[in-house]
């Protein structure tokens, strides 16, 4: 755009500074020449604008879904934490049951053989 503007403000001062060295011909082909270039650019930048919002729009769109899959897997893996210490509660209770029942059977078998031992005198 400033291209534009430089060349616009060339062709004025030429005009009106020197009308005798450059006519108005030579400058309207000059403002042609410079224009397709100009028109050129434009049109790419415009174009790299539009690639660069639906780029930026899919990768929000991206970033959203990802951040919803770690949320989704910080649930799963909170309520999988859970589950494994009530698991692991549950394994320390049945280790004191079987600790408690144990200590029951070794006194049992210690009153058997008590009772054997009295039985054979």
């Amino acid at each position: 755009m400033r291209s534009c503007k430089r060349l616009f403000y060339f062709a004025f001062l030429t005009l009106t500074l020197r009308s005798d060295i450059l006519d108005v011909k030579s400058i309207m082909e000059l403002i042609g020449a410079q224009g397709i270039w100009t028109g050129l650019f434009l049109g790419l930048f415009f174009y790299m604008i539009k690639k660069s919002d639906e780029t930026t729009k899919k990768s929000d769109e991206r970033e959203d879904k990802l951040i919803n899959q770690i949320k989704e897997l910080n649930e799963s893996f909170n309520k999988l934490s859970d589950l494994f210490s009530k698991l692991s509660e549950i394994f320390n209770k049945l280790n004191e049951k079987i600790d408690k029942q144990s200590d029951k059977l070794d006194i049992v078998k210690e009153n058997i053989e008590i009772i054997k031992l009295k039985n054979q005198k």
